[in-house]
């Protein structure tokens, strides 16, 4: 028996090499509240050892009840109804593609609906083998709180499931089949936090060719770069884009004209238009990536696009930070980091570019009712009109 908490009243010991009787042993769970309304504890085994391993679980052998397999005290079955349990999932951070699949990395809430339970025991597997580090520890205790899980496999299939064990049995609920794509944020997203609160999702819009074009009727954006006509980038008011493209994998194919070029955007024409000054723009490694830059920074080399040249708040005119309505950038092998001015990619890397629709001015981003950004005031969904050469 592996107990993974240390919330108890009591553990009495029998002295080594001592002859003096001891009364019964037990091991009592401080926390819980049998029908009784009593603390859970369960009867050790006369004279076993009981052990505290360096990571804090406790080993020890119980008195079995009738069923010689179940500890008495913690009852399969015969005393009452087996318990009520549920797990639902919610608050994804990212949206799922067209097949329902999450990027790696992302994160959600599960919440378990528990009744009737005294002690339950989560587990996870990935692609149907255990597995751990997805923030869904083992053994927990009442009160059953929502959890924050996370998915940090690309091309995976999760499952999570909860076993829990009360006076009249044990019931089993599983979130089964939570699929992730073959999409891996390269380098320095390995440990990206993101900043955004509660309330933000990524869009299903992920790449160029799902951006519509603006002078084509029913044409989308061309890969990027060159995307040689404007593309919209229409978000509602809890949702965020970022897609993700490929720098050409020769340097001598991206040089051939300026090598200093520029993503720029205005207010989308049609289909509702963005405040300028409450919307923010980057170029990044990760998805989702819009965390402000510390001003005159110079990129990190295990972070290097994070430097205000691969955003849209930028120094200008005497002010450190001015919404500005372009990014300049460059694709080079010298090793230059990116800076305030200019955004620097390595030939043949992934990247994505980020839009959302916040006020970044203030060097914080609120929940999506604290930057509602629509020109008009009132509208759910609004945009930019961009393009890339």
């Amino acid at each position: 028996m592996n107990l993974t908490t240390r919330s108890f009243l009591a553990l009495t010991l029998l002295a080594a090499g001592s002859g003096a009787v001891y009364a019964q042993q037990t091991l009592t769970f401080s926390n819980t509240s049998t029908p009784s309304g009593q603390p859970l504890a369960v009867n050790l085994e006369a004279g076993s050892a009981v052990s505290i391993a360096p990571n804090g679980n406790i080993s020890a052998r119980c008195v079995l009840g009738s069923s010689s397999s179940i500890c008495a005290g913690i009852n399969a079955g015969g005393g009452g109804n087996a318990p009520v349990v549920a797990l639902a999932a919610s608050g994804f951070s990212q949206a799922p593609n067209g097949n329902g699949e999450y990027g790696a990395g992302t994160t959600f809430t599960i919440t378990p609906s528990v009744s009737g339970a005294e002690v339950c025991v989560r587990s996870v597997t990935i692609n149907a083998a255990p597995a751990a580090s997805t923030g869904w520890p083992a053994t927990f205790v009442l009160p059953f709180n929502p959890q924050v899980v996370n998915l940090p496999t690309a091309s995976a299939t999760y499952s999570f499931s909860i076993r829990c064990y009360g006076a009249g049995g044990a019931t089993t609920a599983t979130l089964a089949n939570v699929q992730t794509s073959n999409v891996v944020q390269p380098g320095a997203c390995g440990g990206f936090v993101s900043p955004l609160p509660s309330g933000w999702s990524r869009s299903a819009v992920q790449n160029f060719s799902q951006v519509t074009a603006v002078e084509i009727g029913g044409a989308t954006w061309n890969p990027f770069p060159n995307s040689g006509f404007s593309g919209y980038l229409i978000t509602t008011s809890t949702q965020y884009i970022s897609l993700g493209f490929t720098t050409p994998a020769t340097e001598a194919i991206w040089t051939a004209g300026a090598p200093v070029k520029q993503f720029e955007w205005q207010a989308a024409q049609q289909q509702g238009a963005v405040s300028l000054d409450r919307m923010y723009m980057s170029i990044s490694s990760c998805a989702g990536d819009f965390r402000i830059p510390p001003v005159g920074q110079v990129a990190p080399a295990n972070d290097t696009t994070f430097a205000r040249g691969c955003r849209n708040i930028r120094p200008a005119f005497g002010f450190p930070s001015v919404t500005r309505q372009t990014i300049p950038y460059e694709i080079t092998t010298i090793n230059q980091a990116s800076d305030d001015t200019t955004c620097r990619m390595a030939p043949g890397t992934t990247y994505f570019l980020n839009f959302i629709r916040a006020n970044a001015l203030d060097g914080t981003i609120g929940t999506p009712a604290e930057e509602a950004s629509c020109e008009d005031g009132v509208s759910n969904s609004c945009g930019v009109q961009a393009r890339v050469y």
